[in-house]
């Protein structure tokens, strides 16, 4: 039988806040059982790598990382803004948008 632990516990565990914790739990970030008002979470969900949110904001990060990587690889060159795509990235909530 696996070893549940409460949210204080795996907060504990993670070097998080117990409110970082039940955050993951209700995105669905973190595998947990929710008794009544209460989470518990089993051991091996710690172990398990959160899905990636698909959000505009981490699509803006790993286009970055792609050219900062191109700009190491050719001695602090940018040379991928003049390549990349010219597509907008809407940023939900507040409405913003940033072009490539």
């Amino acid at each position: 039988m696996e070893l549940l632990l409460t949210v204080e516990q795996a907060a504990q565990r993670l070097q998080a806040a117990p409110f970082t914790v039940r955050r993951h739990l209700r995105e669905g970030r973190l595998r947990g059982i929710k008794r009544g008002r209460d989470w518990r979470i089993p051991e091996s969900a710690l172990l398990e790598s959160p899905p990636q949110k698909n959000d505009a904001w981490a699509q803006a990060a790993a286009r970055l990382s792609a050219v900062y990587a191109d700009s190491f690889a050719n001695d602090g060159e940018l040379t991928e803004f003049s390549s990349a795509p010219s597509d907008d990235f809407d940023l939900g909530s507040k409405g913003e948008t940033v072009g490539a």
